[in-house]
């Protein structure tokens, strides 16, 4: 997997995700060594300001890579080769767009690399069924860990854009769990989506590749 990887680094002249920037820095210096080791690059040696930041290391033995631990500093998530392997596919896919990528295409993206399960854009008549399930839980659940003026917006609004983001998150939530099998569901009214929140989702769905 590690010189699979490397292949792919190879192809990413300059690396726009922070990870990537610091997997293809650990890994040229391990490739640049005069023998073999392992090889730890942190996001701050790269002058990066802003989280997340990433530590890659990076075992060389002979013309052989692994790559022994990437780990996002930030909020100690540590990700396999696998799902780095991932990211770096996304990326590649990512830097065909020069600026934002069209909703529909960031979909596209984030459900090719997951093994998260369906990753689903909640959109166009699916809403009203959404809300109608939302409506059905709340009026026959508990659900305490919801506030009272919520319920009422879900019970009381007919229209999508007239929810607020509570309202709109809780039926998004509900929904998910109405369709199971690690399903997750994602309400974007966007017709574009800004790459970092892109990177953002794929990041968490790899997390537990």
């Amino acid at each position: 997997m590690g010189n699979e990887i490397v292949k792919l680094l190879d192809s990413i002249e300059k690396p726009e995700h922070p990870m990537l920037k610091v997997m293809k820095a650990a890994y040229e210096r391990a490739k640049t060594a005069d023998k073999n080791g392992n090889f730890k690059v942190y996001s701050d040696e790269l002058g990066e300001k802003y989280p997340p930041h990433f530590s890659v290391t990076v075992q060389k033995q002979g013309n052989n890579y692994s790559f022994l631990e990437i780990k996002n500093i930030s909020n100690g998530t540590v990700f396999s080769e696998k799902a780095a392997h991932n990211i770096t596919l996304s990326e590649i896919e990512i830097a065909k767009y020069p600026g934002q990528i069209p909703t529909n295409d960031a979909f596209r993206i984030a459900q090719q690399i997951t093994r998260h399960g369906k990753i689903i854009r909640l959109s166009g008549a699916d809403r009203q069924k959404a809300m109608e399930n939302a409506k059905r839980v709340v009026m026959t659940e508990k659900l305490p860990e919801i506030p009272k003026a919520v319920k009422n917006e879900i019970l009381g609004v007919a229209q999508w854009p007239m929810l607020s983001d509570a309202a709109k998150s809780v039926i998004v939530m509900q929904w998910a769990k109405k369709l199971g099998g690690k399903t997750m569901v994602i309400a974007n009214d966007d017709e574009t989506t800004d790459k970092e929140k892109l990177r953002a989702l794929i990041l968490f769905v790899q997390k537990e590749v």
